[in-house]
């Protein structure tokens, strides 16, 4: 995916997901899968952060860990759901 235009990040927005996936189309983490990226699946707008700045935000590391810490639950049968999966996201 290539972006049309880029802009400064200046608020914080939290928005939470039912789950951390595979994605063609998104990027985010590519260079650790190698080849796709990882999507928030039916993110959701929870509120702004006026708290935090735009460095606070969730990393691009956290949420590979978040995938990370998924896949695991998934493979030892508990549950996924967490509280990890409210990301703070710049906007």
């Amino acid at each position: 995916m290539k972006m049309d235009v880029w802009s400064e990040p200046a608020k914080v927005i939290e928005i939470m997901g039912a789950d951390l996936t595979i994605s063609l189309v998104h990027r985010m983490a590519h260079d650790k899968l190698k080849t796709d990226g990882i999507a928030l699946r039916f993110p959701r707008f929870l509120r702004f952060r006026d708290d935090e700045s735009p460095e606070q935000a969730t990393t691009v590391r956290e949420i590979w860990q978040m995938y990370q810490s998924r896949t695991h639950a998934h493979r030892v049968g508990t549950s996924a759901r967490r509280e990890s999966s409210t990301l703070k996201v710049r906007t």
